[in-house]
């Protein structure tokens, strides 16, 4: 009898770990709003986040318009914004690899496209005792530290994920919204769909790829700067005063 009872609840536990492990895919669009420069307007990305059971990728999505301004009511303050929209070979992306554990990601850095392979890192969150709501939805409280910033979430416990929007990896739930104490950076979950996913991986599309690693990345970002100024003071009029440094943008990572 108490060996029947103890396979019970044994079994009654395997089921229970294995519906944690079980994890939700899905395509869910954000939009990324980024303000790393006093006295600029934020600038608004649109993204795909699409994950499988063998990868994900977290795309820019492309659109032929101009660039959009629009005014935004956000927690009270309002913000001047600009909608991003690059050049169809500028798309950012995030790539994680599920098969091998590894991520990878491009970025525009001076003009040129950048593709970086992640270093692997742990991502550890912590549950905060507060809910928001989101519609008729009731999201949770997490934070997490990564690259020199305090981050926010308010997740879905409901719907389990491998990985949120940008590098967030693990997240106890699927991000509806998550920002930094200064909100540099602050992702917004507009809307998603777990019943559809896309089996085409928008990393494997881009050609001629030549991959470095993050500390090569890293110096490449500091001399960015100093390569756009050079390049748009040498198409200046003759007399005009130069482009100078902007001491006051902000890295969303911080490296160092």
């Amino acid at each position: 009898m108490k060996l029947s009872i103890l396979l019970l609840l044994l079994l009654l536990w395997s089921l229970h770990f294995s519906q944690e492990l079980e994890k939700t895919n899905g395509i869910f669009e954000y939009e990324q709003i980024e303000s790393r420069n006093k006295g600029f307007k934020s600038h608004i990305i649109f993204f795909n986040l699409n994950i499988t059971n063998l990868f994900s990728t977290y795309t820019q999505i492309y659109t032929k318009e101009l660039d959009e301004e629009y005014i935004e009511d956000n927690e009270g303050s309002v913000n001047e914004v600009i909608v991003v929209k690059p050049k169809k070979d500028e798309m950012k992306i995030v790539f994680n690899n599920f098969e091998n554990n590894l991520m990878y990601f491009k970025d525009i850095v001076a003009f040129d496209k950048i593709y970086v392979k992640e270093d692997k890192f742990k991502m550890e969150w912590k549950i905060v005792d507060e809910t928001r709501k989101y519609g008729k939805r009731i999201c949770k409280k997490a934070t997490t530290e990564f690259r020199g910033r305090t981050y926010t979430a308010w997740y879905l416990p409901e719907i389990s994920t491998e990985v949120g929007p940008w590098k967030f990896i693990n997240p106890p739930g699927l991000i509806y919204e998550i920002y930094d104490a200064d909100k540099i950076l602050h992702i917004k979950l507009n809307k998603f769909n777990t019943k559809k996913q896309s089996k085409i991986n928008s990393w494997d599309n881009e050609k001629n790829k030549k991959i470095i690693d993050v500390k090569k990345y890293v110096k490449l970002k500091e001399k960015a700067e100093e390569i756009i100024l050079e390049r748009l003071n040498s198409k200046l009029p003759k007399g005009s005063a130069p482009f100078i440094k902007n001491t006051e943008q902000k890295e969303i990572e911080i490296f160092n």
